[in-house]
């Protein structure tokens, strides 16, 4: 009877889905974020405390914690932001939740959503780096989860209330290969829903003795979130690109969908940075970093990753997982910060000379002055969730007038 129990409420999923809340309106001019982004001035929002053991790695030792906030997962609803975040509390570990008026003071709730499965099960030594959507009716979360065979796969759990969840009885949604580009992990999943399609991207890891090992940004597309086709071109980010620090590690997507462009907030582990494209499978990677560690407070001075976007009017937010080390100790938690989102127009001229209006990233320095400068700006100050705008915006009205929609692109549908 469970089982037929779960088969009904997920056949509620796709009932009435709603845009995902990544996403803006069809009709909101193309913008992009301008290089590099203030943090907010009080980071970290959630750091971890309670230290209680002393942990050997690589020939020396630090102090793990009994309460740790890892990849946050953020979606705003009602009013009010929700995040969901993997870690511990008080040595319990798991997917936990958190509420907001603001983004920045977080309640946070002291019990799992998720916790590890039982034993013998796939997911039963870590389930971590949690992405919720929600479709009108259920949120759903993806998550990766492990077993002792420490193989990483993408899950699925849901909920009606974010306070009763049910894992999907088929777990996992999303395995590993048959390409030789995810043929080991498949991990760090984002969705989207894009037209009444699902839409995610993951991070695909290669056999671990590979020669040539990389981290790649790969893509699978579902009717209903739960049966997934990877695309036969994978991966879309890695491999033959290289990250603007020269590697090939691209991973932790988070994808916002601004008009009928895409921006997805990636990472190499250690910096924070983007990728633009105009169907969600063609990615051009920045060579711009979002947020880095390098002149960081101690706390956050070895690694900013596991990012997630949230549109909100001018700006773009980004909640991130924050890591450092000091005096032997892991010091690290969750930060926010805020990019601010410039619309570019390009000309481009075809053999008919017609006129089109195009989006690109504007990367400009604080010293350079032309008649399209968009200066970094501090962080200013968060308006209510519903609120227009974040911060000054440097866009001018008459810019955005005479700026014109950007032209729809037919999107690539992967094959079966």
């Amino acid at each position: 009877m469970r089982g037929i129990a779960s088969a009904l409420v997920l056949g509620l999923l796709v009932l009435f889905p709603v845009p995902s809340s990544h996403s803006v309106k069809a009709q909101d001019p193309a913008r992009l974020p301008a290089q590099g982004c203030a943090d907010y001035p009080g980071n970290p929002l959630l750091d971890h405390s309670e230290p209680f053991t002393a942990v050997a790695f690589n020939n020396s030792t630090y102090t793990d914690y009994a309460t740790k906030y890892e990849y946050p997962s953020v979606i705003r609803q009602g009013g009010a932001y929700i995040m969901w975040f993997s870690g511990a509390i008080h040595n319990v570990t798991g997917i936990f939740t958190a509420s907001s008026q603001n983004g920045i003071t977080w309640d946070v709730r002291p019990t799992p959503v998720l916790s590890l499965g039982l034993n013998g099960t796939w997911d039963d030594s870590a389930v971590y780096s949690p992405y919720v959507l929600w479709n009108g009716t259920m949120y759903l979360l993806y998550y990766t989860g492990s077993g002792t065979d420490s193989f990483r796969q993408v899950g699925l759990a849901y909920s009606p209330d974010n306070a009763h969840w049910t894992r999907y009885p088929s777990n996992p949604v999303l395995t590993a290969g048959p390409g030789y580009y995810d043929s080991w992990w498949t991990r760090f999943s984002d969705v989207i829903l894009d037209n009444g399609i699902f839409r995610m991207w993951y991070t695909g890891h290669p056999v671990v003795n590979s020669s040539s090992w990389f981290l790649s940004v790969d893509y699978a597309e579902s009717a209903d979130g739960i049966h997934w086709n990877k695309y036969s071109g994978n991966p879309v980010l890695g491999d033959s690109q290289s990250f603007w620090n020269g590697t090939s590690y691209f991973s932790h997507p988070s994808v916002v969908k601004m008009g009928g462009s895409y921006i997805m907030v990636l990472d190499d582990y250690t910096q924070i940075s983007y990728a633009t494209s105009h169907d969600g499978i063609s990615w051009t990677a920045s060579k711009s970093v979002l947020v880095s560690p390098a002149g960081s407070p101690t706390w956050v001075n070895g690694s900013t990753l596991g990012a997630s976007a949230l549109v909100n009017g001018s700006s773009l937010l980004i909640w991130y997982w924050g890591r450092g080390f000091s005096s032997g100790n892991e010091t690290s938690g969750i930060a926010l910060a805020k990019c601010s989102l410039v619309v570019v127009s390009t000309t481009s001229k075809s053999t008919e000379t017609t006129t089109a209006t195009t989006t690109k990233l504007v990367t400009v320095e604080r010293t350079q002055v032309t008649t399209r400068t968009f200066l970094k700006t501090g962080f200013g100050s968060l308006d209510s969730p519903e609120g227009a705008i974040l911060g000054v915006s440097l866009v001018s009205a008459g810019l955005l007038l005479g700026l014109g929609l950007m032209t729809a692109l037919a999107r690539r549908r992967p094959k079966a």
